[in-house]
């Protein structure tokens, strides 16, 4: 009795693992380039939101829409980490994020982000606005390619609602940055993501 236990148990493992296998992204194919790449995207959103989120000045929605955006990434990010780690595979690959081209993607230099924590608020506040709009037309335009491949269906789940979302953020965001008298930046260039 217990070795027909043994046999069916063995037997149930192959076939999961068998499924894993079939079933788990190669190394940079382009669902793993897409995890790899939004993961570092929406970790310099979190950044930039942690960084303006106490230092808005009397705008309640303006506050509440900032510790959303902060939430819903840092939420995203789990779950591309998590699928990473469901696929075996390292958060970040042999190449360079966004293949050296993030700039491209809305990613906001460096010097621009640390400013965000030493300008006077209200041009911080207005930075902010500028660098996220510019940095969810990229995060757009990253789940838009990753959709363009048919990829599995919880990454096509995720794409879709970054698509919405962001977009939903951008408007609110455009109408701050009005009221602040501020300008929008270019857009990202709408360069595809390098699926090695």
């Amino acid at each position: 009795m217990r070795w027909i236990f043994l046999t069916l148990f063995a037997l149930a493992l192959g076939i999961f693992l068998g499924r894993s296998s079939i079933t788990s992204p190669l190394e940079n194919s382009p669902e793993v380039v897409f995890a790899r790449d939004m993961r570092a995207h929406h970790m310099q959103a979190v950044d930039m939101a942690v960084r303006i989120r106490d230092r808005i000045t009397n705008d309640e929605e303006f506050t509440l829409l900032v510790t959303d955006m902060f939430l819903t990434q840092q939420n995203e990010v789990g779950q591309m980490q998590a699928w990473l780690n469901t696929w075996n595979l390292p958060l970040t690959g042999r190449e360079p994020t966004m293949n050296g081209k993030g700039e491209q993607m809305g990613m906001a230099a460096r010097a621009d982000v640390s400013k965000l924590s030493t300008l006077p608020a209200k041009e911080a506040e207005k930075l902010f606005l500028q660098l996220m709009i510019r940095h969810h037309q990229g995060g757009a335009i990253m789940a838009k390619t990753i959709l363009e491949t048919n990829p599995r269906e919880i990454v096509q789940v995720l794409a879709n609602g970054i698509i919405r979302n962001q977009q939903i953020e951008i408007d609110a965001m455009r109408s701050y940055l009005k009221k602040r008298g501020g300008t929008e930046l270019p857009a990202p260039t709408a360069m595809p993501m390098n699926h090695r």
